[in-house]
């Protein structure tokens, strides 16, 4: 093994328990101390990941209300295929199917309104799933697009200071060169 891998198996140990599945190598440690040890260290992973995720989420949901829009789709579509089922006499299931492919303007046709309630919360359906669809896209645009924008901020700050670098050099190598003629000039 190279001399990289073993520095990070030494200096990783605890990653290393936690994604190795408990069922094939701690089968016969179930009950002691070493198979407890290993289930808290994949708790604590798990912990840990779910932090982060919430970090990231809050961040996305801070600069343009990503899971606000995601929220009221949901509910608008829970709520149209409730009434749905309810008025055209379908099961929930299919009533959900039918609200998706509204809000999405896919529209399949398979199941269609039948009454005057249901092709009214068909029409307000089809009104809100185009806007807020088109909300919810925009606001993934806007994650991307600022996620570019920070990307090519950190590379302006990389050349800069490559070329503040480069000029430090520059005048470290003139600097040495000068020394260099001079002390030749004095050996002669």
């Amino acid at each position: 093994m190279a001399l990289r891998k073993q520095i990070f198996v030494k200096t990783h140990v605890l990653d290393l328990l936690a994604i190795v599945s408990y069922n094939e190598v701690f089968i016969f440690f179930c009950f002691s101390r070493v198979g407890r040890f290993a289930r808290l260290v994949k708790i604590s992973r798990l912990i840990s990941l779910s932090s982060k995720l919430k970090h990231i989420s809050n961040r996305i949901n801070r600069r343009n209300g990503f899971y606000f829009l995601l929220s009221v789709n949901s509910i608008i579509i829970l709520i149209s295929s409730a009434i749905i089922a309810r008025v055209e006499h379908h099961n929930f299931i299919d009533a959900i199917w039918w609200s998706v492919a509204t809000v999405t303007t896919v529209g399949y046709g398979d199941i269609v309104p039948k009454t005057i309630v249901g092709k009214v919360i068909a029409v307000v359906l089809m009104f809100s799933g185009i806007t807020t669809l088109g909300l919810l896209t925009n606001s993934l645009n806007n994650i991307f697009v600022h996620s570019g924008r920070q990307t090519e901020r950190k590379l302006a700050e990389f050349e800069k200071e490559l070329a503040e670098q480069h000029a430090i050099l520059e005048e470290i190598r003139s600097t040495v060169l000068a020394m260099s003629r001079k002390m030749d000039k004095n050996d002669d």
